[in-house]
């Protein structure tokens, strides 16, 4: 065979850099052996001698690269093996260097250097061999961790820096709940060995268990560095970065787990998750259904589905996916506690109540619970049982900030103002940022007519969370400004969190009237007049439309609030139903109906002239707009202490001079009780 030029010159070079090594010239050497290497890069002597020289120049990182080109050029000389080793030895790096150890024992390339080398290490760095570990090994088998632990600390007072004895003991403490000494263990770990990503990642489960988001992240990221390779440490680090609302880096991450592992069904899921943190449902729902085709038994990927369809107002479809995973696995207590959830909005609350038993039969001190079960019961107005209940969610987590909050809600209900007060300042007191405390309280010193006291807490609502909307417009309202309307934010959560008790209390309790009324009016005006189709504005719970189901044909409703919408859904008397606002509604959606009522609906909006233009201009026919006022006797309309707008006769009178209506009928009645007394309101019917 013959000798190309290029390998001539690469055999005289290595030549002179082995002079000059031997010569002690290591400068030099280093050098010349880079020339050889850049004729002939996989040169193995001359990739070994270089690490020799970097090792000599105390350059051992740098060396590592070097003895490990020689490897790989020529796995079977056990010299470069001694080498490597022996540098990892040097960096302290024990655990690898003992793994190539076994590794050239088993490929046969053992050597008089290695054992050397393998010794020295078990003398000075305290590792103890398999079997002195055998014990303990049988112990966690067992579960017995009280008897590991033992044998463990037996141990350490011969290997005091054993990594692997630091590592076994935070494994135990964590089983046991000792999560201090876990850390303090898996820490020490890290420091006798640095490149264990096993301890950075249980550092950083625990972390993450413990609510520490971002040691969280500290350890699961060195983790991932030390180990890029493995794709449950990427996703891992995916949940903790969705945790703390990171969810770019969160998608990243999760997106390299699936990288490596393209059939990894958790990160789908976790991707899931991440969506959800941004609002994007759909999206959130397709990475979960991913999962779960991946993996068809995946009952966290169903529970993730089921808190999507949660949020998007699919109750049904939510309990569905919720059932699947319970199906899956029957002691999963957070599908049982959401469903609860679930069940309680859409109004079925003894399934609520039993879904909560059941989160209490896997999980006896469960505060969440415990919590949510005191709301149902409040909604059903079992106020005792409900205080009952929050005092267990208190007795297990006293911090429970919540849960003062909501059991100042029920003290309120049950009419024990100072009880009351006093729960929401002990939440505040637990948490000082807690806005919705703030805002509970100042409704309630406004409602006992303290309003110096209920403009404080408003204005410290906003402080926490400035775009508190209900906080603005009852703060507007305790202060005399005049506004336009009510924002639909407000009209919205106000009605979702009344949606569930929203008739037993406003039919029985504030003996409302005016779906009644109103349907005798038109009954009287109605003679001849064609009502096919009507529009329910703001159309609630549907007491109207069960009323004048029999007068028209078709009929629509819309509403800010979903969970009213819900209940309306389930008299089966609409239609048609729409989650909107009255103006968005009035301005975008083809109108053509004989007639358009608001029941208790424009005591939400001030300044009504764009809702008289609107259905005057875009309706397709002649029709009729019924509704009714808070009726006040002073000219215009007025934002009053409790949020809601009242208008006058004088005020009605000149949006339809204005806006070519003719009154067909005014009335004044007795609307709704508030305070023990009945609110004066305004019954109108217009024509148009």
């Amino acid at each position: 065979m013959e000798m190309r030029l290029q390998d001539f010159d690469s055999v005289a070079l290595f030549n002179q850099a082995l002079e000059a090594h031997n010569a002690g010239d290591l400068n030099a050497a280093e050098q010349i052996y880079k020339e050889t290497l850049a004729i002939q890069p996989d040169h193995c002597e001359a990739n070994h001698n270089i690490g020799i020289v970097l090792v000599a120049k105390n350059e051992l990182d740098k060396a590592l690269e070097f003895f490990k080109l020689a490897l790989t050029a020529s796995p079977n000389v056990s010299l470069f093996w001694a080498s490597y080793i022996d540098t990892l030895a040097k960096l302290e790096r024990i655990i690898e260097a003992k793994a190539l150890i076994k590794a050239a024992r088993n490929s046969g390339m053992a050597c008089e250097n290695i054992e050397a080398i393998s010794q020295r290490l078990d003398i000075e760095n305290q590792e103890p061999l398999a079997k002195n570990t055998r014990e303990i090994d049988e112990f966690i088998t067992q579960q017995k961790f009280d008897d590991a632990i033992g044998a463990c600390l037996n141990l350490l007072e011969t290997y005091p820096s054993s990594a692997i004895l630091n590592i076994t003991l935070g494994k135990c403490y964590f089983e046991l709940g000792r999560i201090d000494l876990a850390i303090s263990s898996y820490t020490k770990a890290t420091e006798y060995w640095p490149q264990s990503e096993v301890s950075y990642a249980m550092l950083g489960q625990i972390y993450s268990s413990q609510g520490d988001t971002e040691q969280a992240i500290k350890n699961l990221s060195k983790a991932v560095e030390l180990k890029p390779d493995d794709h449950e440490l990427h996703s891992l680090l995916g949940v903790e970065l969705t945790q703390n609302g990171d969810v770019e880096a969160a998608i990243a991450t999760f997106q390299q787990a699936l990288k490596i592992k393209p059939d990894y069904a958790e990160a789908y899921n976790g991707i899931g998750t991440v969506f959800m943190k941004k609002g994007d449902l759909g999206a959130a729902v397709d990475s979960y259904k991913q999962a779960l085709k991946i993996k068809p038994d995946y009952a966290d990927a169903y529970f993730g589905v089921g808190n999507a369809l949660k949020d998007k107002g699919d109750l049904d479809a939510a309990i569905d996916s919720y059932k699947q995973a319970l199906k899956i696995k029957p002691d999963f207590a957070d599908a049982y506690n959401n469903m609860g959830n679930v069940l309680r909005q859409r109004g079925d609350l003894e399934a609520a109540i039993e879904s909560f038993k059941q989160v209490l039969k896997i999980k006896p001190d469960d505060a969440d619970a415990y919590n949510n079960m005191a709301v149902a019961l409040d909604d059903m107005d079992y106020f005792d049982a409900a205080i009952e209940n929050f005092k267990k969610a208190l007795k297990i987590s006293p911090n429970y900030y919540d849960a003062y909050n909501n059991m100042g809600n029920t003290l309120k209900n049950m009419g024990n103002t100072k009880a009351a007060i006093e729960a929401y300042q002990d939440a505040i007191n637990l948490e000082p940022s807690c806005a919705e405390a703030y805002s509970n309280l100042g409704y309630l010193r406004m409602q006992t007519g303290d309003t110096e006291a209920a403009i404080e807490a408003y204005k410290q609502t906003i402080k926490i969370k400035p775009y508190h909307v209900s906080a603005q417009h009852l703060l507007a309202a305790l202060t005399g400004q005049k506004t336009a309307s009510a924002p639909n934010k407000y009209i919205e959560g106000l009605f979702d969190g009344y949606a569930v008790k929203f008739e037993h209390s406003l039919v029985d309790k504030l003996e409302y009237k005016f779906p009644n009324l109103i349907a005798e009016v038109i009954l009287k005006l109605k003679s001849g007049a064609q009502l096919r189709s009507m529009l329910d504005l703001g159309c609630g719970t549907g007491l109207v439309g069960v009323e004048l189901r029999e007068l028209c044909q078709n009929i629509e409703g819309i509403d800010l609030s979903k969970k009213m919408l819900i209940k309306a859904s389930q008299k089966n008397v609409y239609d048609k139903l729409s989650h909107t606002g009255i103006v968005e509604y009035l301005s975008e959606a083809a109108l053509d109906f004989d007639l358009f009522i608001a029941a208790d609906v424009f005591v939400y909006v001030g300044d009504l002239s764009g809702v008289f233009r609107l259905i005057k201009s875009r309706n397709k026919r002649k029709g009729w707009l019924a509704f009714s006022t808070e009726h006040t006797e002073k000219d215009g309309f007025f934002l009053r202490a409790s949020g809601r707008y009242s208008h006058s006769k004088s005020y009605i009178e000149s949006l339809c001079s204005e806006f070519d209506y003719q009154a067909l009928h005014f009335s004044k009645a007795d609307l709704r009780k508030e305070e023990g007394e009945f609110l004066t309101g305004g019954l109108y019917v217009l024509k148009f």
